[in-house]
């Protein structure tokens, strides 16, 4: 135990990806005080065909399967991880609408398009998210653009939206 080197083990530990915080201290004479903090899993990450559970600072905690956590936010993109933070503290203001976000994709490390698991699709702008979801919570309690037949709905201009009925399975509108 004396020569044991809590340094180094400290080290090793914060090395590793769901550690948080830890602390090792010798506690003499035989033994070894140990607290490991954990990382919180807070989305599904899909990027280049794989599956990551991330936290919210966007660290990959862990790859895993398709289908592992559905009870956790799915977004996918390039340079997704770092700000679904934010995307999806907005959405947790409308759990009405959380619950019905398939994914979120990141376009072009800049702005956010919603699809929803009715087949709606909805364009964030890339500034602004959280106005544009408070319209999109408006749309929902006056029309229910989120109900019944799938709609695209571009929310991308702070002035202007635009709805429009996506094709349907015979490539038709």
């Amino acid at each position: 135990l004396l020569r044991f080197d809590p340094r180094q083990a400290l080290a090793r530990l914060l090395q590793l990806s769901w550690s948080d915080t830890a602390a090792v201290t010798r506690v003499l004479p035989d033994r070894l005080s140990i607290v490991v903090r954990e990382r919180t899993p807070f989305a599904v990450w899909m990027y280049q065909g794989r599956h990551a559970l991330i936290d919210v600072t966007g660290r990959v905690l862990a790859h895993v399967t398709k289908g592992v956590r559905e009870d956790l936010p799915r977004i996918s993109g390039e340079a997704a991880s770092d700000p679904a933070a934010e995307l999806i503290a907005a959405l947790r203001r409308y759990p009405e609408i959380a619950g019905k976000v398939d994914v979120a994709d990141r376009i072009g490390k800049r702005r956010w398009t919603l699809r929803f698991t009715s087949g709606a699709i909805v364009q964030l702008p890339a500034d602004g998210e959280a106005a544009a979801i408070d319209r999109l919570a408006d749309l929902q309690i006056r029309q229910h653009v989120l109900d019944g037949r799938p709609l695209h709905v571009d929310l991308r201009l702070a002035h202007r939206t635009v709805v429009r009925a996506t094709p349907d399975a015979a490539g038709g509108t």
